[in-house]
Formats: C-alpha cells, sequence, structure tokens
C-alpha cells in the first residue's frame, strides 16, 4: 500500500499546533486504528494546505475542508467528518441578517467558503484579506471590522482563548451547520478512499466520536442529509 500524506492546517479547534491535536486530527487518528496503512500528518499553512493535493504526489489528502459547489471539481471528496455552524461575531445590541447587509464591513478568511456562503446570501460588505483567523479578531477588537463571518467553533474558541480583551463578543445568527470533509486529487487510489471512508463511518458509530463531539460546542455529529453550502 502506498504512503498516505495528511495535510492540514493551524484551524483551531480543529487541527491545532499548540500542544493540542484538535477534533478533526483526533478523529483520523482513531479512523488509522481501523485501516491496513500509516499515514503522515503534515501542517502547513491554510493557502499552502488548500492546493497541496494537486501539486504533490499520489494519496496526499486535505483535512478539514468545506466542499460546495464552487469547489466541487477541485477535489475529490471523500468522507465528510463532522458539521460546524458558520455563524458571525460580533458586539451589537441589535443584530440579524438584514441589519448585517448594512454594515460597513465583515471580514472572513481568505481563501475559505465564508465569503462564497455570504455573497450567495446577498452580502456585498465582505473583507477577505488575511489567511490567518486572529487577525481578524484583532480587527474586530479594534473595530475595523463590524462582524466576522465563520465557523463558529472557530469563532468562539479563538475569541474565549486568544483574544486579551474588554469588549464581550457574541457568536449568533447561525446561517446553518455544514460538513467539514476529508478529501484527495483526482489520482487518489480507490482503495485508499473506500478504506478511510470505512474507518470514518465506524468511527462515527463509536462513543468516542460522540464523546469528542459533545466536547466542542458548536460541531455536530455527522448526517448523510447535510446540505452543500448555500
Amino acid at each position: 500500500m502506498a504512503q498516505v500524506r495528511l495535510v492540514t492546517a493551524n484551524l483551531p479547534p480543529h487541527a491545532m499546533n499548540e500542544g493540542k491535536e484538535g477534533i478533526a486530527v483526533a478523529i483520523l487518528k482513531e479512523a488509522e486504528k481501523h485501516l491496513t496503512f500509516k499515514s503522515t500528518i503534515e501542517t502547513r499553512t491554510i493557502n499552502r494546505a488548500l492546493v497541496t493535493p494537486q501539486h504533490h504526489e499520489r494519496n496526499t489528502l486535505l483535512f478539514p475542508v468545506s466542499r460546495s459547489k464552487k469547489r466541487e471539481k477541485d477535489y475529490r471528496w471523500i468522507a465528510p467528518l463532522y458539521a460546524v455552524e458558520f455563524a458571525f461575531a460580533h458586539n451589537h445590541q441589535k443584530f440579524s441578517l438584514e441589519e448585517a447587509k448594512k454594515l460597513d464591513m465583515i471580514g472572513v478568511r481568505q481563501n475559505s467558503m465564508f465569503e462564497e456562503v455570504l455573497k450567495n446570501l446577498g452580502f456585498d460588505n465582505v473583507y477577505s484579506g488575511s489567511p490567518n483567523p486572529e487577525q481578524l479578531a484583532h480587527m474586530l477588537d479594534r473595530k475595523r471590522l463590524d462582524a466576522w463571518f465563520g465557523d463558529a467553533s472557530q469563532l468562539k474558541y479563538i475569541l474565549d482563548k486568544k483574544l486579551n480583551t474588554k469588549t464581550s463578543f457574541k457568536v449568533s445568527h447561525s446561517v446553518g451547520a455544514f460538513p467539514t470533509y476529508l478529501a484527495g486529487d483526482s489520482q487518489t487510489d480507490e482503495t485508499i478512499i473506500e478504506a478511510y471512508r470505512q474507518a470514518i463511518l465506524t468511527v462515527q458509530q463509536s462513543d468516542f466520536y460522540k464523546k469528542l463531539i459533545a466536547a466542542y460546542p458548536m460541531a455536530h455529529p455527522i448526517s448523510r442529509n447535510h446540505p452543500l453550502m448555500p
């Protein structure tokens, strides 16, 4: 069996290089117990990670990555890992989707699905200039952004753990929960794809998975009828 390389980015609480592995890494390490081959996990910047499967040797896989119609042909979508809510971080007393459309600037992570989601919902006030979520958190704190839109579990993690501020930010107004995936390139071996699908499904049916999901607010067990992005 060929060597499998798993590529991720520092995306707390999904994958982290801060002494903790994160929910996505934990699922794939547990899945490896049900595989007949070994893999390595590499952490890269988010922009490099997204293009790694297309530019490296066969059987290089990417996780966690969101799936949408725009990205559908970019990867082989191997298996959904769990679902995450997409929501807004803000400190406004009154806040609704229609009111959010009237804000001057809403930040999203560069090269993420979040800009696509907001534009599909009719937003034209989106800033996507930084790939670093912590930078977006500081921009929000300094009032250079009116709100920050993204994966609700990551928004909450960074605002709670990383931002030293007297401002109390809310994470609210979810636009839905969407699956995050393990993905590969078009040349990924079918035997590897099927092996991971079965191993991940086995993990998702276990008590380990239920306890892991319960430990992460705003993460949800995968459902086979989860939609693609709006």
